[in-house]
């Protein structure tokens, strides 16, 4: 868990594919220091956010919502992260998250649920696309 991959444009990006539940997500966030963007996917609209609202308060800066539904993110996270941008895929929320203008983040992929990937899949995908950039 919480792999290290690259330091690009002044941001750590970090593999966290393992997190699959909310309280893996809610131990990485809490656990990560400085400000983070986080990449969840968000097929799922059964998932209860709510455990994460005080950690993405206080923390998460941007969030990327990976998936073809994001509704159910927007709604969970909407007042709480202050921008929070749906994208098709893992490869585009890499490549956005390391040209936004948020200098020494962290960008950590922790997607929060099951999504249509294995952990190993898409922490490969993850690492791919950061190590493309």
């Amino acid at each position: 868990r919480m792999e290290y991959v690259a330091r690009i444009h002044g941001k750590e990006f970090v593999n966290d594919a393992a997190a699959r539940s909310i309280n893996a997500t809610w131990y990485t966030l809490e656990n990560t220091e400085g400000s983070i963007i986080w990449i969840a996917t968000s097929d799922n609209d059964r998932i209860d956010y709510s455990p994460l609202r005080s950690v993405a308060l206080r923390k998460v800066r941007m969030l990327y919502c990976v998936g073809s539904d994001n509704r159910h993110l927007h709604e969970s996270f909407k007042g709480i992260i202050p921008s929070i941008v749906d994208v098709d895929t893992i490869g585009s929320a890499v490549h956005q998250a390391c040209y936004n203008s948020l200098e020494r983040a962290k960008v950590i992929y922790s997607p929060a649920s099951d999504d249509f990937l294995t952990t190993e899949q898409a922490g490969e995908v993850f690492r791919h696309e950061v190590n493309e950039l």
